[in-house]
């Protein structure tokens, strides 16, 4: 694949490539916009959620929004609106299986989980406004739900406070059932193998030194889905921080991203592997990697463009720009990256990824 991106590399080079509009979504007439959207592994559903607006005709004020929808990719259409929740919900994630969604809900902590089957919520649980609500602090894969809280430190001075990250849990997603509890886990992003055994995570604890907090550990750990023990501490090298972390597809090998870096481990012998230093991408929104791990789909952090990078060597294979006030939001890439789901001008548009050629 990567021995055959030269074409698409050099339409790269020349300027920004259009990827062609697909479908432009139906949206509900009253909603507060869109807060999050996400693509099922068979592709055949886009899932998103709506923010909450209250609004006043006459005398008589209504809430709208608050959804939870499921569009047909094919032509935009609503296929079913799932339910609601309370606040808005900025966080969606399919199960492996494609047969239920997890959806959660930052403003008020819950968490709901969807059979697509029929419609029906098979759970909700209040996990609390402490769970910070990002695909980089839930880690889920239909049947296990791991969350990382959020502390709040004073600082002593000016009523100032700083947040670590505290209690990492898992549930058993479907009966809401605590599997295991650590305390001051310091865990800042994480994700799960896809055979949902193993929990890689990036560990930064800190403490109050007088007025400032002090970064006392660093460490990337892989810990058992089941019971939370470590299996394995992975050399960080020059990993700083990680802002995102996670298996590939085939589960052979653990990444990190870091400030336009790839890291990459062996998921067996934790043995490093080479890093990969991107061409033009610093900072990012949202990460997918193809099913073999060579080509990573990219949205940088402001929505200003989205691109395919040949992780290998790092060299941008293809990108369109999304220029203010039409940049990218929420964007969501199907699992073979050929489809892109987002907002962009306000339009909840799915467009259709150029492959490498």
């Amino acid at each position: 694949m990567i021995g055959s991106v030269l074409m698409l590399a050099l339409l790269a080079a020349q300027g920004d490539a259009a990827w062609p509009v697909k479908s432009k979504f139906q949206m509900p007439e009253e909603h507060g916009g869109l807060w999050s959207l996400a693509i099922s592994p068979d592709s055949k559903v886009v899932a998103g959620g709506t923010g909450i607006v209250t609004y006043t005709v006459g005398a008589k004020k209504s809430v709208a929004g608050g959804d939870v929808l499921l569009w047909d990719p094919a032509g935009g259409k609503v296929r079913k609106i799932l339910g609601k929740h309370g606040t808005s919900p900025g966080w969606l994630c399919f199960s492996r299986d494609g047969k239920a969604l997890g959806s959660f809900s930052k403003d008020d902590g819950e968490f709901k989980l969807w059979d697509l089957a029929t419609g029906k919520p098979l759970q909700s649980l209040k996990l609390g406004t402490s769970v910070d609500g990002n695909a980089a602090s839930i880690a889920f894969d239909g049947r296990t739900l791991v969350t990382v809280e959020r502390k709040s430190i004073p600082a002593g001075k000016d009523e100032m406070s700083y947040l670590f990250a505290g209690t990492l849990t898992a549930r058993d997603a479907k009966t809401g059932k605590t599997l295991w509890s650590l305390n001051d886990s310091g865990v800042i992003v994480m994700g799960l193998s896809p055979d949902g055994k193993t929990l890689a995570a990036f560990i930064q604890k800190q403490v109050m030194e007088g007025d400032k907090p002090k970064i006392t550990d660093r460490a990337v750990k892989l810990l058992d889905a089941s019971t939370g023990k470590e299996l394995r501490a992975l050399e960080r090298g020059d990993l700083g921080y990680a802002d995102a972390i996670g298996f590939h597809q085939d589960g052979k090998s653990v990444y990190a991203f870091h400030h336009g870096e790839i890291f990459r481990w062996d998921a067996q012998d934790g043995k490093p592997q080479p890093t990969v230093s991107l061409e033009s991408w610093r900072n990012s929104s949202t990460l997918a990697f193809s099913a073999d791990g060579r080509v990573l789909a990219i949205v940088d952090f402001m929505g200003e463009k989205a691109g395919l990078v040949d992780a290998t060597s790092g060299k941008t294979l293809g990108v369109v720009a999304g220029k203010f006030p039409a940049n990218f939001q929420h964007g969501a890439f199907s699992s073979d990256l050929k489809l892109f789901a987002c907002t962009r001008d306000f339009e909840l548009l799915l467009l259709g990824v150029p492959a490498p050629k």
